[in-house]
């Protein structure tokens, strides 16, 4: 076991506590599950797990489809069904059109005062209830020219959900950045719970196999090119903007990523 300050290697290093954690039962679901407690991880640039096929153009038609206030057919357009086992109360995108336009309201503050520390994306729907958001608060500063992004996540599951969450919030971290006409810096990524389920142990066993078998040079680095125009085009659920990010990023991808690993069943 080597450390790592890559995402790669500080995901890894949660997985390895979470399978190493003493099982427990989820009193909703009914499954087992190993819990760290709360965790951080800090990245910079594009942080998109490698260890195995997380499905990047999900993770980006799903942005786009949040940003846009997640109540079109964007992801169905793309094949995309998740969606469909859970509550709409549980999506992004109606928290930041609840009366007006939280993304554009913290773009325009962002750009007018750098020096604001009150743009926050507020997911939280001010009751306790099953299925709430899992990504509870966003919270974007500018810090010395460049844009740091802070996120609260109640609920990691960090075999599938994790790597697709961070991936898709720094698409939507760079957007932002763009938009106001600054780079990103740091981003600080908090979880509340960081926990694996009973059928995802043997994959996430394999993951640690995978990175434990790649060289210590092996640090996987990605960047996006976006443009001020592809925030406003995601705010109205563009779907080429999903096409085209999707090509910058596939070719350096599929080079580093691990091989596909089993499906496993979403616990929700």
């Amino acid at each position: 076991m080597r450390p790592s300050t890559s995402f790669d290697g500080q995901y890894i290093k949660l997985i390895r506590d979470c399978i190493h954690a003493t099982p427990e039962k989820d009193r909703r679901t009914g499954h087992y599950f190993r819990s760290i407690g709360s965790a951080t991880v800090d990245f910079s640039g594009l942080p998109l797990m490698t260890l195995r096929d997380i499905g990047i153009k999900f993770s980006i038609a799903e942005i786009v489809w949040h940003i846009s206030g997640s109540n079109s057919d964007l992801l169905e357009r793309f094949g995309y069904t998740v969606w469909s086992k859970f509550p709409r109360r549980m999506a992004y995108g109606p928290y930041w059109r609840d009366g007006y336009n939280l993304l554009k309201e913290v773009a325009r503050k962002l750009a007018e005062d750098p020096t604001s520390k009150g743009c926050v994306l507020d997911m939280w729907p001010k009751c306790l209830r099953s299925h709430n958001p899992c990504i509870v608060a966003v919270h974007f500063t500018v810090v010395r020219g460049a844009l740091e992004m802070a996120v609260l996540q109640r609920s990691a599951d960090m075999y599938l959900g994790f790597p697709h969450d961070v991936a898709s919030f720094s698409i939507l971290w760079h957007l932002m950045a763009e938009k106001i006409g600054v780079p990103t810096r740091n981003c600080t990524w908090t979880l509340g719970s960081a926990h694996l389920y009973d059928n995802q142990i043997d994959n996430a066993n394999r993951l640690v196999t995978e990175f434990d078998a790649r060289s210590p040079g092996h640090t996987p680095n990605f960047s996006l090119q976006v443009s001020a125009k592809n925030f406003d085009d995601a705010l109205t659920g563009k779907e080429y903007l999903v096409h085209d990010l999707y090509r910058q990023l596939q070719p350096r991808y599929d080079r580093m990523k691990g091989e596909k690993l089993p499906p496993v069943e979403i616990v929700g």
